[in-house]
């Protein structure tokens, strides 16, 4: 059941590291190249970590073993990345939604899960739950979401998904307008968001002649803040929004599932923090979804 698209099945040629010297060529010791079966070169691993990776196929095949006993649908997405290096599949699951109301608007949310795996170790296996607002289709990443994750480097313990996994899932999912409901009480100004956004995601190690955050992140949330402020108010909920969107369209050179992947963990340390608490344990306020004018202030 949900076997892997055959346009992503990859299959893996495992070949003997050779170096040629003086007319002398030998083998180097714990180290062979990854090759598909089409003869396209994918990256060189230990011996160790090719007698124990996972096709993307087995991948994909314990990924839908632990989803089987679900009964509904499932919509699948298999993709490659890097010229086969890297695997992703996404799995949606339709009947399990629900709209959340703010603002006099209505968003509608989407069960998702999130898988990762690689050929060249760029990417761990990994997967994860989550919701997904399906009018901005923002990745909801916070820490409550089941994260299954391997060693990069030798992958002895394969973990397992569950029926446990998709049931814990979907309870967490049925809670998560609680959540919502909690952020959407909590309103905040600028100073707050920047002060935030400064000390979580946008920080980055403190040098000479620098601020300890990145200028490009705290311009490009800066302008996304101002779209959430507007459409849904000066509240906690459109500053989740906004580093929702940050991570799961994210601009600028480099690989974007490499950056969604990156990003999403930010997100999610960033509900994790000290700065966060102290946001979400502010006095509310019965202005839920109030939003003021306001002159663009892009930090």
């Amino acid at each position: 059941m949900y076997q892997i698209s055959p346009s992503c099945n990859v299959q893996l040629d495992i070949r003997p590291m050779i170096t040629y010297f003086d007319n002398t060529s030998w083998e180097i010791p714990d180290r062979v190249a990854l090759y598909d079966t089409q003869g396209n070169y994918l990256s060189v691993v230990s011996k160790k970590s090719a007698d124990n990776m996972r096709t993307y196929e087995e991948f994909a095949n314990m990924i839908g073993e632990g989803v089987s006993q679900y009964g509904k649908q499932i919509i699948v997405e298999d993709k490659l990345h890097l010229q086969g290096k890297r695997f992703s599949r996404i799995m949606r699951f339709p009947e399990e939604t629900y709209d959340f109301k703010i603002n006099n608007r209505n968003e509608k949310y989407q069960l998702t899960m999130w898988s990762w795996s690689s050929y060249d170790l760029g990417w761990a296996e990994q997967w994860i739950f989550g919701p997904l607002c399906i009018i901005c289709m923002n990745g909801q990443f916070t820490s409550a979401w089941k994260i299954q994750a391997l060693s990069k480097k030798n992958w002895i313990r394969k973990s397992q998904m569950t029926g446990t996994d998709i049931t814990t899932a979907i309870q967490n999912f049925q809670e998560y307008p609680e959540f919502l409901e909690q952020v959407a009480g909590v309103n905040v100004n600028d100073d707050d968001v920047q002060s935030l956004f400064r000390r979580t995601i946008a920080a980055k190690p403190k040098k000479l002649y620098t601020n300890g955050y990145s200028d490009l992140y705290m311009k490009q949330l800066g302008e996304l803040w101002n779209k959430y402020q507007s459409r849904l108010g000066s509240n906690l909920y459109s500053v989740y929004q906004t580093a929702t969107d940050w991570a799961s369209h994210p601009q600028g050179r480099g690989y974007k599932m490499n950056k969604v992947r990156d990003r999403s963990t930010k997100v999610s340390k960033m509900v994790e923090s000290e700065y966060w608490l102290n946001l979400i344990n502010k006095p509310k306020t019965n202005l839920r979804g109030f939003a003021p004018a306001a002159i663009a202030s892009n930090f």
